[in-house]
């Protein structure tokens, strides 16, 4: 009897413990605890926002900037070509309404992108644009790791290296134009989607 007494207790202790181990964490809503939230996909995309301040006191006639991009990022070019594709390159928000023509080619062996903004009219050219979002630049990403600083350290910690903007007025009296570059003051914003 005394055995069959420590056999009931065994198998009570044993029953209790698989309760034990079988309560908590897979349960109903009702534990306060929800399921973990699946990651995001990794980014595919980066839309690169490059935007001039102008402290020359003339609105911007034209304007052309090279820049160089991070290991890991592609620009897709019409075919055969390195002119970057015209879904790729958009004028910004800075351009809204004004009569121009925006333009770009790719260097991928560089990483470096040549882009542009000329008026396509004389009424676009003598009144110019202010500073602001002036291109938007969709590039494709093989390193889902690049963050805003790799852009900006592919340039030497700038938006823009300096020495390769150049941006200009149109002087309506003398039919010419005038020189902005020190004037100009890049900067850029990047969207990973």
């Amino acid at each position: 009897m005394k055995n069959s007494v420590k056999g009931l207790g065994l198998i009570c202790l044993l029953f209790v413990c698989l309760l034990a181990t079988g309560c908590g964490g897979g349960g109903g809503s009702s534990s306060g605890s929800s399921p973990p939230n699946p990651q995001p996909p990794a980014a595919t995309k980066a839309v690169v926002s490059y935007s001039v301040i102008n402290s020359g006191g003339s609105p911007l006639a034209g304007i052309q900037f090279s820049a160089y991009l991070p290991s890991g990022t592609t620009v897709t070019t019409t075919a055969g070509t390195n002119q970057i594709a015209t879904t790729n390159l958009v004028a910004g928000s800075a351009l809204s309404g004004l009569q121009v023509q925006v333009f770009g080619s790719y260097s991928a062996p560089l990483h470096k992108v040549k882009l542009g903004i000329l008026p396509t009219n004389a009424a676009s050219l003598i009144s110019g644009f202010s500073g602001g979002e002036l291109l938007k630049l969709t590039c494709n990403l093989t390193d889902t790791s690049l963050s805003q600083s790799d852009f900006t350290g592919a340039n030497g910690g700038h938006p823009v290296p300096q020495s390769e903007i150049f941006g200009y007025a149109y002087d309506t009296v003398n039919k010419t134009t005038v020189d902005l570059n020190s004037f100009l003051t890049p900067s850029l914003a990047v969207t990973l989607n």
